[in-house]
């Protein structure tokens, strides 16, 4: 499997930052920051999953983490979407690489959300007393 990722340099730093603060605000808005690039690339996802019913798009979510966000897609009644999503050759399923479409399509202005963001976090980390 393919692991696509959006990086940011120096997340690792904030979120020592963010453990050593222990900082529950702190925290919170971390995660805000992560789940706000997560909500545009699942929205992306969304307009372009192929769609023969709504089941799939429906389950495609965006979460945050202190280290960043995560758009997920299926679910346990919706198992489907790996198979959608990366293809099943030995069944001629073709992949439909749609999340990753969907970081590539909105990567530059998730990296510009998320940076803002990151900058605002390190600088209130630091007015809190940890270090990045």
């Amino acid at each position: 499997m393919v692991d696509q990722r959006l990086t940011v340099d120096g997340v690792e730093d904030i979120r020592r930052g963010v453990r050593q603060a222990k900082d529950a605000d702190l925290t919170r808005i971390t995660k805000e920051a992560g789940q706000e690039g997560a909500e545009v690339v699942a929205y992306e996802a969304q307009t372009i999953v192929q769609v023969v019913s709504a089941a799939l798009h429906d389950t495609i979510r965006a979460g945050g983490q202190v280290a960043g966000g995560v758009v997920r897609a299926g679910s346990s009644k919706v198992e489907y979407a790996g198979v959608n999503h990366f293809g099943w050759p030995a069944r001629g399923i073709e992949p439909n690489p749609f999340l990753y479409e969907a970081a590539d399509n909105r990567a530059d202005e998730v990296t510009e959300m998320y940076y803002k963001r990151v900058s605002d976090i390190a600088d209130m980390i630091e007015r809190r007393g940890a270090t990045t």
